[in-house]
């Protein structure tokens, strides 16, 4: 504080009220920051999770490089990026995909496809490679470095600001991450940094799959001869998959439930688990996992196993969540799932309704003949440890319905590429509350059926009434 022209006298009781003031002020700039922070995190957690997805879904190692490169510019400001992968002999990498800002396009051509030496002649993308280490600089000056591959194009690119991530697959290293900044530089902390390599890391998965694919694709012909014992060998996984999301119809009263499962092919990445924790007391727990078919269905075996584990614990569906999503992290960290998921608990004996969701889209429940959304904004389960997961409490009375499914009912197309989409639902389940519990979900499946060209993805519905 400064006063001009004029003298102010100020006591200790005055220095007092001014130093309380300043706290407040301290107080207020952490609050915004950690807003920030929170902010920040939960969108690097959406993004990861849509490429993560698309990841499950597709081999175009293109793409997912460049939507992994977009979210990075967009976020930390790098406008410049090289993909390079270890040849198959492990003596050179190979620069396989560029991006410079337009200033610098000429040298696309000149630096895309190039071989280096996977030694100390192939600069410091060989040596984060070599030593499987993250290498990070800024104010990068050129005069001060000593390798002539890295000073060349540091001096021909401009550039204040790299980073190299080496990325591996299990133990195996297979190429480095290269992002830069031109004509500025990009400041990154620890945290940053942590953040970019958690990307990368989605980068190894697709690659991976896209070699897996190659192999699989190379002995088609001896595949082939095997059909007859891999069909057996589905129609076993199918049965045991079924015998998963089995549950105890006669069992359960008081609560009408209907359900619907339909795998893209045989098997699938869905799965469904309807438990009497005591008396008039249910849980009901839906998931979907990245992925479609046998893959699919093998996480799907994992995630009921370590759900079993934990589903009569004597908590809120928000805590067995978290308890959960810990649980599975510490065993299968290394495989790097992901997956959405929902806990509905049903207490009959106090006509109340918990949800808790982790990821999973909006469900939908009709309380007194009304619609509403059944939706908690928490995290996708298997991506961070410690997560906290919020619930939802509703009244659940006589004659009130919920319709659980995963995104499998609203994300099908048509031969003009036009989702049915989630309010397609909604509008569905709307126009036909009047009905009974089985037609609606009947009809349900008809109408996204009718809608669809070819079915793209596994589809479950749960419907639940309670009757008196």
């Amino acid at each position: 504080l400064h006063s001009i022209n004029k003298v102010v006298d100020i006591n200790k009781s005055d220095l007092e009220i001014i130093n309380t003031l300043s706290g407040f002020i301290s107080s207020a700039i952490n609050n915004s920051r950690l807003y920030q922070e929170i902010k920040q995190k939960n969108e690097e957690l959406e993004e990861l999770n849509n490429i993560t997805k698309q990841v499950s879904m597709s081999l175009d190692v293109k793409s997912v490089f460049y939507n992994i490169f977009t979210y990075i510019k967009d976020t930390y400001g790098f406008n410049g990026t090289h993909l390079n992968l270890v040849t198959p002999d492990r003596k050179h990498y190979k620069v396989e995909f560029v991006y410079y800002p337009q200033e610098l396009q000429n040298y696309v051509k000149f630096y895309h496809g190039n071989i280096y030496p996977l030694n100390s002649m192939g600069g410091r993308v060989a040596d984060s490679i070599i030593k499987n280490r993250i290498y990070y600089f800024t104010d990068v000056e050129p005069d001060l470095i000593n390798s002539k591959v890295n000073r060349e194009i540091v001096e021909n690119l401009k550039i204040k600001s790299a980073i190299h991530i080496p990325i591996s697959i299990g133990k195996e290293v297979i190429g480095a991450f290269f992002v830069t900044s031109h004509f500025k530089s990009v400041y990154l902390s620890e945290n940053d940094i942590e953040s970019i390599r958690r990307f990368v890391n989605q980068i190894a998965i697709i690659i991976r799959n896209s070699k897996l694919y190659d192999e699989i694709y190379a002995a088609r012909n001896e595949l082939l001869t095997k059909n007859k014992i891999l069909a057996e060998d589905l129609l076993l996984a199918k049965r045991i998959q079924k015998a998963l999301i089995d549950f105890d119809k006669p069992k359960i009263k008081n609560l009408k439930i209907e359900t619907v499962y339909e795998p893209l092919i045989e098997v699938g990445g869905d799965l469904y688990d309807i438990t009497m924790i005591k008396p008039d007391y249910y849980r009901i727990f839906i998931a979907d996992a990245t992925g479609h078919g046998v893959q699919a269905a093998l996480i799907t075996i994992i995630i009921k196993m370590e759900y079993d584990k934990i589903k009569r614990i004597d908590s809120l569906p928000n805590i067995v969540l978290s308890v959960f999503n810990d649980t599975f992290i510490n065993n299968y960290f290394n495989l790097n799932v992901f997956f959405t998921c929902a806990i509905l608990d049903i207490d009959l004996n106090k006509n109340k309704l918990t949800y808790s969701s982790a990821g999973h889209p909006e469900q939908i429940i009709i309380q007194n003949h009304k619609m509403n959304k059944l939706y908690c904004r928490n995290k996708i389960a298997g991506a961070m440890k410690g997560a906290e997961y919020t619930k939802m409490v509703l009244d659940f009375n006589p004659e009130d319905r919920v319709f659980l499914f995963t995104d499998g009912i609203f994300e099908e197309f048509n031969e003009h590429g036009e989702e049915y989409k989630w309010i397609s639902v909604f509008n569905f389940i709307e126009k036909n509350k009047n009905e009974s519990l089985k037609k609606i979900v009947k009809n349900l499946i008809k109408s996204v059926n009718k809608h669809t060209h070819q079915m793209s993805d596994d589809i479950t519905i749960i419907g639940l009434e309670y009757k008196e």
